[in-house]
């Protein structure tokens, strides 16, 4: 029995219910063949790309030269902030990397 105002549940919205169930795992499953399909294409184009910068005399691997502003942003201690922030608009470089290319700047400038 059901309890006082609940729906019945008939054969007919069981099935309905199975139908949406087996669309929403089928739109995911498209979306997850995609995702895969893409990521590999990306993977493909890294592999070309660091081909071109080593055929190049570049190393994929090196950080960026900053730029001359971001070294007189990373000579003013006060300034530590926006030297990061500016080398990563310039170079694309995570945080992480960009602290470490600032800082590095940061201590050979003390020296």
């Amino acid at each position: 029995m059901l309890a006082h105002g609940s729906r019945d549940w008939d054969f007919t919205t069981m099935n309905m219910f199975s139908l949406f169930e087996w669309l929403a795992m089928g739109a995911l499953l498209l979306i997850w063949f995609t995702v895969t399909r893409i990521e590999r294409r990306l993977d493909k184009q890294e592999m070309r790309v660091d081909l071109l910068l080593r055929q190049a005399g570049i190393d994929p691997s090196r950080p960026a030269e900053p730029s001359d502003h971001v070294k007189l942003l990373a000579q003013q201690p006060s300034q530590r902030i926006e030297a990061i922030k500016a080398y990563r608009r310039e170079t694309g470089a995570d945080l992480r990397s960009a602290k470490a290319v600032i800082e590095s700047l940061q201590s050979s400038s003390d020296r």
